[in-house]
């Protein structure tokens, strides 16, 4: 993991100062001399492959700055008390009734006009054996409803599930609103939903970085927000996304980012949360009681606009190395920075580089054959697949 990370972030440091020297002055971020090495090793291309991999690593680049610059919103501490809206639109997901396994939080979500029930697929796939919500019911006393119809959505990045809402719950939920736009960068957030089991609401939030598959906010508070995947994210009153967790799934990542990031920037790189965009739930509530298995078609892979292959419901993005002349020049494994829609984001490309992309289908590998890989010309966009 070390090796990829080093290799990853190389080649962020080397797009980044040459993103800086496009704009004028150089990004605070980068230290002068990393920059004159980056700027002494770059040549002037005049492809057009190597002028659009330029302005595109230049343009995420350029975003992915704001993840070392101070806070602008005003940090504010977590209280144990929901807003009224997020009290009566949230509840709590468990895995069997009674039992303390498994929890995690869920909303109810109105989408023109139908209200449905929102949380993180992987929260869905813990608990989809016999998955209950835990709402206020009569009397104010908290009441289980088995849930009977749900989907979750594929591997990549879209950590999203819907419900249908038990009928005996849907007096008692009032649903939020939602804004399917991305949020724009250092705009202040906030997150609604229960850790431990206990309410919990975090209103000095700030969006650092908002894509089509992934938005990471800064995180203010410390320790374990055990069950707080599933909650809204919320800006300006309206759901934008769906909290899925920190920015690595464990420590050592977490160390390892740092470790990496840290020296670049002269400053600690802040604690991240991750969420998806709320707009990656609408293909599954179309779905959503549609009787039987019903396929769910993920984002459409593209390298330069050149559409390569659908990522399907059990697929997983695992590798993209990059080609030349026969020789592997970079090899990135995708994380959360990484744009289905965009893969050409971190390499620095020249005419007639081929990026190799390797999806798993993860679900089934003895049923599909695997693994799939599919070889893209950047230049004309011709696609090679082979099933290994």
């Amino acid at each position: 993991m070390n090796k990829f990370l080093g290799t990853f972030f190389a080649a962020l440091l080397s797009a980044a100062a040459v993103a800086s020297s496009a704009h004028g002055a150089p990004s605070p971020v980068v230290p002068p001399a990393a920059l004159q090495r980056a700027l002494t090793q770059k040549t002037l291309r005049t492809t057009r492959v190597a002028a659009l991999s330029h302005r595109t690593n230049a343009e995420l680049y350029k975003r992915l700055h704001i993840l070392f610059e101070p806070p602008r919103i005003t940090p504010a501490a977590a209280k144990a008390t929901l807003p009224a809206a997020a009290r009566a639109a949230t509840f709590r997901l468990q895995l069997e009734e009674g039992k303390f396994t498994s929890r995690a939080s869920g909303f109810a979500l109105e989408i023109n006009g139908r209200v449905v029930g929102v949380t993180a697929g992987h929260v869905m796939e813990n608990i989809s054996r016999f998955p209950f919500m835990y709402y206020k019911g009569e009397g104010g006393k908290f009441t289980a409803a088995r849930i009977t119809s749900y989907r979750t959505s594929n591997r990549h990045g879209t950590d999203v599930a819907v419900f249908e809402i038990p009928e005996q719950a849907k007096p008692f939920i009032k649903p939020l609103q939602a804004d399917f736009s991305l949020p724009a960068a250092q705009q202040p957030a906030a997150i609604a939903g229960f850790a431990h089991d206990q309410p919990l609401y975090l209103p000095g939030e700030e969006i650092l970085f908002a894509g089509p598959t992934n938005l990471l906010l800064r995180k203010e508070t410390s320790g374990s927000l055990r069950g707080l995947c599933g909650s809204p994210v919320l800006v300006n009153g309206k759901v934008t996304g769906l909290y899925t967790g920190f920015f690595t799934k464990d420590a050592l990542e977490i160390a390892a980012w740092r470790e990496l990031l840290d020296p670049v920037s002269g400053q600690e790189l802040p604690l991240l949360h991750q969420a998806a965009p709320i707009e990656n739930i609408l293909p599954l509530v179309e779905q959503l009681g549609v009787p039987g298995k019903v396929a769910f078609s993920g984002p459409m892979m593209k390298v330069f606009g050149h559409p390569v292959a659908v990522l399907q419901a059990d697929d997983s993005l695992s590798s993209i190395e990059q080609v030349r002349n026969g020789q592997t020049v970079d090899k990135i494994y995708p994380g959360p920075l990484t744009d289905p829609e965009h893969l050409e984001q971190f390499f620095d490309l020249q005419e007639n580089d081929v990026l190799s992309i390797i999806v798993i289908r993860t679900e089934t590998p003895e049923l599909t054959g695997g693994i799939r890989m599919y070889q893209v010309n950047v230049s004309t966009g011709e696609v090679e697949t082979q099933q290994l």
